[in-house]
């Protein structure tokens, strides 16, 4: 039987480069130069800590080629940026010890526009106004449902 390669959700990732824009060369399977571009966004969970700090994560990812050159040309660290890609396992190894982590793997840039369409998109398509399937089968209270507050929205996927 043919295996069947399983498609990963393409999201939006809105974040600051978090380093320097660094192109650093590599020699490609074919023996032509080329390029690569590794940095991280730094993104905003909305999210604070105990002590009331903003919890910020930060996603890895690389550009190649002509890509990397035209955006590292274009951008430096602290600019916000505009993704579509999808997360894939990564790992790397510190003092000994294996670690693994998501990278972001780009498939477009977004401009500011773009990204907030995206964006409005899914929360209204995704996360928007779906009760989830308990409260389809209950029967709805009288009144005018104004209070009925969040619980009526199944947020998971």
């Amino acid at each position: 039987m043919a295996s069947e390669k399983k498609n990963s959700p393409l999201q939006v990732f809105t974040g600051n480069l978090s380093r320097e824009s660094k192109l650093t060369p590599y020699t490609r399977a074919d023996n032509t130069q080329s390029v690569v571009y590794h940095n991280s966004i730094a993104m905003d969970t909305g999210i604070k800590d105990k002590d009331g700090e903003k919890i910020t994560t930060f996603i890895k990812f690389t550009l190649w080629g002509d890509r990397a050159e035209a955006f590292a040309a274009r951008f430096q660290r602290g600019d916000t940026v505009h993704f579509a890609g999808e997360l894939v396992p990564s790992s790397f190894e510190k003092d000994g010890v294996r670690y693994n982590s998501p990278e972001l793997r780009v498939i477009g840039q977004l401009d500011e526009n773009q990204a907030k369409r995206i964006q409005s998109f899914i929360k209204d398509t995704l996360w928007g106004n779906r009760p989830n399937q308990r409260q389809q089968d209950a029967v709805q209270p009288e009144g005018d449902g104004q209070d009925a507050g969040a619980e009526g929205y199944d947020m998971e996927m």
